[in-house]
Protein backbone atom coordinates (compact mmCIF):
# COMPACT_ATOMS: atom_id res chain seq x y z
CA UNK A 1 0.00 0.00 0.00
CA UNK A 2 1.78 3.48 -1.09
CA UNK A 3 1.72 5.37 2.04
CA UNK A 4 -0.39 8.62 2.40
CA UNK A 5 0.97 11.55 1.02
CA UNK A 6 0.00 14.99 3.56
CA UNK A 7 -0.17 18.25 1.42
CA UNK A 8 1.91 21.19 2.93
CA UNK A 9 0.93 24.54 3.45
CA UNK A 10 2.45 27.60 4.31
CA UNK A 11 1.89 29.73 7.06
CA UNK A 12 0.53 32.53 5.22
CA UNK A 13 -1.75 30.18 3.82
CA UNK A 14 -3.14 29.13 7.17
CA UNK A 15 -3.76 32.74 7.86
CA UNK A 16 -5.19 33.27 4.87
CA UNK A 17 -7.53 30.90 6.02
CA UNK A 18 -8.58 31.83 9.19
CA UNK A 19 -8.27 35.29 8.03
CA UNK A 20 -11.40 34.35 5.49
CA UNK A 21 -13.34 32.33 8.12
CA UNK A 22 -13.34 34.93 10.89
CA UNK A 23 -14.41 37.66 7.99
CA UNK A 24 -17.28 34.97 7.01
CA UNK A 25 -18.31 34.94 10.58
CA UNK A 26 -18.71 38.09 11.39
CA UNK A 27 -20.75 38.86 8.59
CA UNK A 28 -22.83 36.58 9.66
CA UNK A 29 -23.13 37.54 13.28
CA UNK A 30 -24.01 40.84 12.32
CA UNK A 31 -26.78 40.19 9.41
CA UNK A 32 -28.09 37.48 12.45
CA UNK A 33 -27.99 40.45 14.87
CA UNK A 34 -29.73 42.96 12.33
CA UNK A 35 -32.56 40.37 11.62
CA UNK A 36 -33.20 39.62 15.67
CA UNK A 37 -33.18 43.52 16.12
CA UNK A 38 -35.43 44.36 13.54
CA UNK A 39 -38.35 41.46 15.23
CA UNK A 40 -37.72 42.63 18.75
CA UNK A 41 -38.36 45.74 17.06
CA UNK A 42 -41.52 44.70 15.53
CA UNK A 43 -42.49 42.99 18.75
CA UNK A 44 -42.50 45.74 20.82
CA UNK A 45 -44.08 47.64 18.32
CA UNK A 46 -46.92 44.61 18.07
CA UNK A 47 -47.68 45.09 21.80
CA UNK A 48 -47.90 48.78 21.82
CA UNK A 49 -50.82 48.71 19.21
CA UNK A 50 -52.63 46.24 20.98
CA UNK A 51 -52.34 47.95 24.09
CA UNK A 52 -53.74 51.16 22.52
CA UNK A 53 -56.57 49.29 21.51
CA UNK A 54 -57.23 47.69 24.79
CA UNK A 55 -57.89 51.32 26.50
CA UNK A 56 -61.29 51.50 25.03
CA UNK A 57 -62.52 48.09 26.11
CA UNK A 58 -61.07 48.40 29.75
CA UNK A 59 -62.76 51.80 29.74
CA UNK A 60 -66.28 50.15 29.02
CA UNK A 61 -65.62 47.57 32.02
CA UNK A 62 -67.23 50.04 34.29
CA UNK A 63 -69.48 52.04 32.02
CA UNK A 64 -73.05 51.80 33.12
CA UNK A 65 -72.68 49.66 35.60
CA UNK A 66 -75.33 51.00 37.69
CA UNK A 67 -77.99 50.15 35.62
CA UNK A 68 -76.62 46.80 34.31
CA UNK A 69 -78.45 43.51 34.83
CA UNK A 70 -76.58 40.52 36.06
CA UNK A 71 -76.16 38.76 32.73
CA UNK A 72 -74.70 42.01 31.67
CA UNK A 73 -72.32 42.16 34.80
CA UNK A 74 -71.38 38.52 34.08
CA UNK A 75 -70.65 39.16 30.58
CA UNK A 76 -68.24 42.37 31.61
CA UNK A 77 -66.51 40.11 34.09
CA UNK A 78 -65.72 37.48 31.26
CA UNK A 79 -64.15 40.32 29.16
CA UNK A 80 -62.12 41.81 32.37
CA UNK A 81 -60.61 37.94 33.23
CA UNK A 82 -59.27 37.79 29.26
CA UNK A 83 -58.29 41.55 29.00
CA UNK A 84 -56.11 41.01 32.35
CA UNK A 85 -54.78 37.39 30.88
CA UNK A 86 -53.90 39.79 27.59
CA UNK A 87 -51.83 42.02 29.89
CA UNK A 88 -49.88 39.37 31.49
CA UNK A 89 -49.10 37.63 28.22
CA UNK A 90 -47.93 40.82 26.91
CA UNK A 91 -45.73 41.74 30.16
CA UNK A 92 -44.07 38.19 29.86
CA UNK A 93 -43.23 38.55 26.29
CA UNK A 94 -41.51 42.01 26.74
CA UNK A 95 -39.72 40.62 29.64
CA UNK A 96 -38.22 37.97 27.55
CA UNK A 97 -37.14 40.62 25.08
CA UNK A 98 -33.19 41.57 25.63
CA UNK A 99 -30.53 43.27 23.93
CA UNK A 100 -32.31 45.76 22.10
CA UNK A 101 -31.61 49.19 20.83
CA UNK A 102 -31.51 52.26 22.78
CA UNK A 103 -34.95 53.04 20.66
CA UNK A 104 -36.87 49.70 21.24
CA UNK A 105 -35.38 49.76 25.31
CA UNK A 106 -37.45 53.25 25.57
CA UNK A 107 -40.48 51.56 23.54
CA UNK A 108 -40.29 48.34 26.13
CA UNK A 109 -40.12 50.72 28.98
CA UNK A 110 -43.20 52.44 27.90
CA UNK A 111 -45.43 49.19 27.19
CA UNK A 112 -44.64 48.15 30.44
CA UNK A 113 -45.95 50.79 31.90
CA UNK A 114 -49.15 51.18 29.90
CA UNK A 115 -49.45 47.93 30.96
CA UNK A 116 -49.45 48.54 34.81
CA UNK A 117 -51.49 50.98 34.66
CA UNK A 118 -53.99 49.39 32.38
CA UNK A 119 -53.69 46.28 34.28
CA UNK A 120 -54.27 47.90 37.82
CA UNK A 121 -57.65 49.32 35.81
CA UNK A 122 -58.93 45.86 34.84
CA UNK A 123 -58.30 45.07 38.49
CA UNK A 124 -60.44 47.93 39.76
CA UNK A 125 -63.39 47.36 37.31
CA UNK A 126 -63.09 43.15 38.74
CA UNK A 127 -63.77 44.78 42.24
CA UNK A 128 -66.53 46.66 41.38
CA UNK A 129 -68.21 44.39 39.08
CA UNK A 130 -67.96 41.46 41.45
CA UNK A 131 -69.71 44.03 43.84
CA UNK A 132 -72.17 44.90 41.63
CA UNK A 133 -73.21 41.04 40.76
CA UNK A 134 -73.33 40.35 44.35
CA UNK A 135 -75.89 43.36 44.99
CA UNK A 136 -77.75 41.79 42.16
CA UNK A 137 -77.63 38.20 43.13
CA UNK A 138 -79.11 39.03 46.02
CA UNK A 139 -81.74 40.97 44.55
CA UNK A 140 -82.62 37.74 42.17
CA UNK A 141 -82.32 35.63 45.34
CA UNK A 142 -84.89 37.91 46.69
CA UNK A 143 -87.05 37.59 43.48
CA UNK A 144 -86.91 33.98 43.43
CA UNK A 145 -88.10 33.85 46.91
CA UNK A 146 -91.21 35.87 46.33
CA UNK A 147 -91.64 34.45 43.02
CA UNK A 148 -91.07 30.65 44.89
CA UNK A 149 -93.46 31.85 47.34
CA UNK A 150 -95.63 33.13 45.23
CA UNK A 151 -96.38 30.02 43.27
CA UNK A 152 -96.22 28.12 46.16
CA UNK A 153 -98.99 29.91 47.16
CA UNK A 154 -100.98 29.58 44.39
CA UNK A 155 -100.43 25.96 44.05
CA UNK A 156 -101.67 25.66 47.80
CA UNK A 157 -104.83 27.53 46.67
CA UNK A 158 -105.38 25.32 43.87
CA UNK A 159 -105.17 22.20 45.81
CA UNK A 160 -107.74 23.67 48.22
CA UNK A 161 -109.72 24.85 45.11
CA UNK A 162 -109.49 21.11 43.87
CA UNK A 163 -110.01 19.69 47.39
CA UNK A 164 -113.08 21.96 47.92
CA UNK A 165 -114.60 21.11 44.66
CA UNK A 166 -114.28 17.61 44.77
CA UNK A 167 -115.78 17.86 48.77
CA UNK A 168 -118.57 20.06 47.32
CA UNK A 169 -119.56 17.49 44.10
CA UNK A 170 -119.45 14.45 46.90
CA UNK A 171 -121.61 16.84 49.11
CA UNK A 172 -123.87 17.28 46.39
CA UNK A 173 -124.53 13.71 45.12
CA UNK A 174 -127.11 13.14 48.18
CA UNK A 175 -128.11 17.13 48.81
CA UNK A 176 -132.01 17.65 48.42
CA UNK A 177 -132.58 19.73 45.40
CA UNK A 178 -134.19 23.40 45.12
CA UNK A 179 -137.47 22.61 44.80
CA UNK A 180 -137.68 20.19 48.01
CA UNK A 181 -136.14 23.06 49.63
CA UNK A 182 -139.04 25.03 48.89
CA UNK A 183 -141.62 22.66 50.05
CA UNK A 184 -140.12 23.36 54.03
CA UNK A 185 -142.00 26.61 54.81
CA UNK A 186 -140.82 29.02 56.60
CA UNK A 187 -143.56 30.53 59.28
CA UNK A 188 -143.99 34.02 60.48
CA UNK A 189 -146.10 34.55 63.67
CA UNK A 190 -147.34 38.40 63.41
CA UNK A 191 -148.22 40.16 65.95
CA UNK A 192 -149.72 43.57 65.84
CA UNK A 193 -150.89 46.28 68.02
CA UNK A 194 -152.72 49.59 67.95
CA UNK A 195 -151.25 53.26 67.79
CA UNK A 196 -152.97 56.72 67.90
CA UNK A 197 -152.29 57.20 64.23
CA UNK A 198 -152.27 53.37 62.71
CA UNK A 199 -150.93 49.97 63.48
CA UNK A 200 -147.94 48.29 64.19
CA UNK A 201 -147.17 44.73 63.37
CA UNK A 202 -143.71 42.59 64.15
CA UNK A 203 -142.77 39.44 63.83
CA UNK A 204 -139.16 37.34 64.10
CA UNK A 205 -137.33 36.65 61.79
CA UNK A 206 -136.95 32.81 60.83
CA UNK A 207 -133.68 31.64 62.17
CA UNK A 208 -130.58 33.13 59.78
CA UNK A 209 -132.89 34.94 57.61
CA UNK A 210 -131.95 38.63 56.90
CA UNK A 211 -134.33 41.11 55.20
CA UNK A 212 -132.29 40.72 52.00
CA UNK A 213 -133.82 37.31 51.92
CA UNK A 214 -137.06 38.81 52.16
CA UNK A 215 -139.74 41.05 50.13
CA UNK A 216 -142.96 42.61 50.27
CA UNK A 217 -145.56 43.49 48.02
CA UNK A 218 -149.13 44.59 47.95
CA UNK A 219 -152.13 43.52 45.96
CA UNK A 220 -155.08 45.88 47.37
CA UNK A 221 -155.46 45.14 51.00
CA UNK A 222 -153.04 42.32 51.72
CA UNK A 223 -149.74 43.14 52.19
CA UNK A 224 -147.45 40.11 50.93
CA UNK A 225 -143.98 39.07 52.31
CA UNK A 226 -142.01 36.20 50.65
CA UNK A 227 -138.95 35.09 50.03
CA UNK A 228 -136.63 31.63 49.68
CA UNK A 229 -133.98 31.03 51.79
CA UNK A 230 -131.55 28.21 50.41
CA UNK A 231 -128.44 27.14 52.40
CA UNK A 232 -124.99 28.59 51.34
CA UNK A 233 -121.94 25.88 51.09
CA UNK A 234 -120.89 26.97 54.39
CA UNK A 235 -124.33 25.70 56.04
CA UNK A 236 -124.63 22.35 53.90
CA UNK A 237 -120.87 21.73 55.39
CA UNK A 238 -122.52 22.24 59.08
CA UNK A 239 -125.44 20.13 57.73
CA UNK A 240 -123.73 17.39 56.97
CA UNK A 241 -121.49 17.22 59.86
CA UNK A 242 -124.07 17.34 62.32
CA UNK A 243 -125.87 14.47 59.87
CA UNK A 244 -122.28 12.19 60.27
CA UNK A 245 -122.61 12.88 63.91
CA UNK A 246 -126.06 11.13 64.53
CA UNK A 247 -126.08 8.51 61.66
CA UNK A 248 -122.63 7.39 63.25
CA UNK A 249 -121.63 5.12 60.26
CA UNK A 250 -124.63 3.65 60.36
CA UNK A 251 -125.82 4.56 56.58
CA UNK A 252 -124.95 7.31 54.03
CA UNK A 253 -126.57 10.53 54.51
CA UNK A 254 -129.66 10.89 52.42
CA UNK A 255 -131.11 14.20 50.69
CA UNK A 256 -133.86 13.56 53.64
CA UNK A 257 -131.55 14.15 56.40
CA UNK A 258 -130.66 17.60 55.24
CA UNK A 259 -134.16 18.74 54.71
CA UNK A 260 -135.00 17.39 58.63
CA UNK A 261 -131.97 19.30 59.90
CA UNK A 262 -132.25 22.38 58.03
CA UNK A 263 -135.90 22.38 59.21
CA UNK A 264 -136.92 26.37 60.72
CA UNK A 265 -133.97 27.58 58.73
CA UNK A 266 -134.42 26.84 55.16
CA UNK A 267 -137.19 27.17 53.13
CA UNK A 268 -139.76 29.24 51.23
CA UNK A 269 -141.71 32.15 53.49
CA UNK A 270 -145.49 32.95 52.28
CA UNK A 271 -147.33 35.47 54.34
CA UNK A 272 -150.32 37.32 53.34
CA UNK A 273 -151.57 40.11 55.65
CA UNK A 274 -155.04 41.77 55.45
CA UNK A 275 -154.53 45.58 55.74
CA UNK A 276 -157.97 47.14 57.51
CA UNK A 277 -159.48 49.48 55.76
CA UNK A 278 -158.41 52.91 56.40
CA UNK A 279 -154.50 51.89 56.47
CA UNK A 280 -152.55 54.44 54.28
CA UNK A 281 -150.60 52.23 51.94
CA UNK A 282 -148.70 55.06 50.21
CA UNK A 283 -147.28 55.28 54.08
CA UNK A 284 -146.13 51.80 55.03
CA UNK A 285 -143.00 51.25 55.90
CA UNK A 286 -140.73 48.16 57.22
CA UNK A 287 -137.30 47.83 59.41
CA UNK A 288 -135.70 45.09 60.59
CA UNK A 289 -133.50 44.95 63.68
CA UNK A 290 -132.10 42.51 66.02
CA UNK A 291 -134.06 39.65 64.01
CA UNK A 292 -137.66 41.43 64.43
CA UNK A 293 -139.32 42.45 61.57
CA UNK A 294 -141.80 45.71 62.10
CA UNK A 295 -143.94 46.83 59.87
CA UNK A 296 -145.80 50.48 60.52
CA UNK A 297 -149.17 51.05 58.99
CA UNK A 298 -150.65 54.62 59.16
CA UNK A 299 -154.14 55.44 59.09
CA UNK A 300 -155.45 57.16 56.16
CA UNK A 301 -155.84 61.18 57.05
CA UNK A 302 -158.22 61.51 54.23
CA UNK A 303 -160.24 59.55 51.75
CA UNK A 304 -157.65 58.01 48.80
CA UNK A 305 -158.29 59.66 45.45
CA UNK A 306 -158.23 56.46 43.87
CA UNK A 307 -160.24 53.45 43.97
CA UNK A 308 -158.14 50.52 46.31
CA UNK A 309 -157.94 48.30 43.12
CA UNK A 310 -155.50 50.76 41.53
CA UNK A 311 -153.03 49.41 43.99
CA UNK A 312 -153.01 46.09 43.25
CA UNK A 313 -149.95 44.29 41.62
CA UNK A 314 -147.71 47.90 43.03
CA UNK A 315 -144.48 47.80 45.06
CA UNK A 316 -145.05 49.69 48.71
CA UNK A 317 -142.25 52.03 49.49
CA UNK A 318 -140.53 50.26 51.98
CA UNK A 319 -138.50 52.90 53.93
CA UNK A 320 -135.68 51.91 56.33
CA UNK A 321 -136.12 48.40 54.98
Amino acid sequence: MAPVQFEQHSEADMDHFAGGSDESTDEELQLRRTQSQAMKQQRVQQILQRLSERRAPVRELVTGLEDGELTEVEQKQKVARNLGEDLLEDMLALDALSGLYDEDRQARKAALADIEVLTDQVDGAKAQLQKRRKVLQAKQEEADAVEKAQLAEKQAAAEQAKLEAAQEEELCEDLPAPENWAKLKLPMRFYSRAVPDGWVASAELPSGCTSKDLQMEIEGRTLRISGFRLPTTQDLEVLNEEAQRLLRGRRPTEPQDYLQLGRGMFGRVDEALQLPEDVDIQGISASCRGGVLQLILPRQLRAPRAPLSSFRGRRAPLYGW
